[in-house]
């Protein structure tokens, strides 16, 4: 018998039969090991305590009348807050649900308050103020003053610092920063404690002969920083 490297051969009278074994140069089967998991940002919600709703009551027609521009009515504050299962950079983003009914053009700070009839009944606008804006950074910590930070973008680079007591802008992202900071950085929060207050323009010019109901309508957005 004839060795020969992965080959074996055995000699018979006039005859040779080669047989070849396949030799493996690794191992001859193999399994794996696999390791997964999930990485996920920490999760948040928003909460408005219960008073997402704010009812502005019954208006007489006849106090439409007599006179141009709108009829305003200033609400009361709304808190909100964020909570977040960990330590997390957020904004907000004030979205319109009816932005097509807003009672003229070219002004980001109008929300719609929809359509008598073919009407558009006026605008809202909400106002943040630094005054009710504060973050709890960790577990057990007390909570500490905060600014407004703005942007369009809500991309690095793109935050403003916004004026005390100003106008929310629609579809524009607001997140806390370090108060009287020097840059408008945004802070990374467990909780954010915030407000808005909302004031109501009704078009003097609003023909109603029946009574009619109209309501304004923004979803408050959470985004991932």
């Amino acid at each position: 018998m004839l060795n020969s490297k992965g080959v074996v051969c055995v000699a018979a009278t006039f005859t040779i039969f080669c047989a070849g074994l396949a030799k493996s140069e690794g191992p001859l089967a193999h399994g794996q090991f696999i390791l997964k998991g999930t990485i996920e940002p920490a999760a948040c919600v928003v909460d408005f305590y219960g008073k997402e709703v704010q009812d502005f009551g019954v208006f007489d027609s006849k106090s439409l009348q007599g006179g141009d521009g709108f009829l305003e009515k200033k609400g009361d504050v709304m808190p909100f807050k964020v909570r977040c299962d960990a330590v997390q950079q957020m904004s907000v983003r004030f979205v319109d649900n009816n932005p097509g009914s807003v009672h003229g053009d070219g002004h980001k700070d109008r929300f719609g308050l929809g359509f008598i009839g073919d009407a558009k009944v006026g605008y809202f606008r909400f106002t943040v103020s630094n005054d009710h804006n504060k973050v709890i950074v960790g577990e057990g910590e007390d909570s500490v003053k905060a600014d407004y930070a703005r942007s369009e973008t809500n991309l690095d680079g793109s935050w403003v610092k916004e004026p005390n007591a100003d106008k929310v802008f629609s579809g524009y992202y607001y997140t806390p920063m370090k108060k009287d900071g020097d840059t408008a950085t945004p802070l990374g929060f467990k909780e954010w404690h915030s407000a808005v207050k909302p004031t109501i323009f009704i078009d003097r010019k609003l023909a109603v002969k029946d009574k009619a109901e109209f309501e304004g309508v923004a979803t408050l957005e959470l985004n991932y920083l």
